[in-house]
């Protein structure tokens, strides 16, 4: 009949001991060291005009605004949601005179590519009074969550971002002027789209070798401990 030395067993122990460490150091990784982290892509456009006479205006034209965004990188980790913002902010100056009569409306229709969404938000309209400075602010937003999508817009817009191509933001349906008489108006816009990526982040390899040295030294600090007591130190 076989003996098995006390130093052996305890050894054994050691050994798992250190794999229940390195289990509960591979939960901590998961459940702690994934960072949210963002990736924000903007860009911004201005326009200017002067609009004069009767009759209805392309003030900012269909298309005026289009911006080219990266997909996400899957390298950087785990894509939650994402979300695209327009804003627009259209300003005009003019003068009025007796029997003019003019109104300016805007609209959002946003696309990525040639894939159309509804956000928050939309147009609306002003009758424009005798003189003065008006502002119009026609804005969309919209957020997805990547668990959420089972389809349809979302899931077209999920393939989009996360492709291999660079991809553009429009913004379609600009804003019209209607004018009765002979108004002079000068009008700015500007408009400003952000693409946001909400994502977990995969730590760096050197959080793994970290790891890996505090699981190798604490397995180290149990075997000597259970030595010591089985050489009744």
């Amino acid at each position: 009949m076989e003996n098995f030395s006390p130093v052996s067993v305890s050894t054994l122990h050691a050994s798992r001991l250190s794999m229940r460490l390195a289990i509960v150091l591979v939960f901590a990784l998961s459940a702690g060291l994934l960072p949210a982290a963002q990736i924000i892509q903007t860009d911004s456009f201005t326009t200017s005009g002067t609009f004069s006479g009767a009759g209805s205006h392309d003030v900012i034209p269909n298309n005026l605004f289009a911006a080219s965004f990266q997909p996400f990188d899957s390298n950087l980790g785990t894509l939650d949601s994402f979300s695209i913002v327009w804003t627009l902010n259209v300003t005009w100056t003019y003068t009025q005179v007796s029997g003019d009569n003019h109104s300016i409306s805007g609209s959002v229709t946003a696309y990525l590519n040639n894939v159309s969404y509804t956000g928050t938000g939309g147009g609306s309209g002003y009758s424009l009074p005798g003189t003065g400075t008006r502002s119009i602010n026609p804005n969309t937003s919209a957020t997805y969550t990547v668990s959420s999508i089972s389809g349809g817009t979302g899931a077209s817009l999920l393939a989009i971002v996360t492709g291999q191509d660079s991809f553009q933001a429009r913004y379609v349906d600009g804003i019209t002027g209607s004018f009765i008489g002979n108004p002079s108006i000068d009008l700015t816009a500007t408009a400003n789209v952000t693409l946001t990526y909400n994502y977990s982040a995969v730590p760096e390899p050197a959080t793994y070798g970290l790891l890996a040295g505090v699981g190798a030294f604490g397995g180290a600090l149990v075997r000597r401990r259970l030595k010591r007591r089985t050489a009744g130190v």
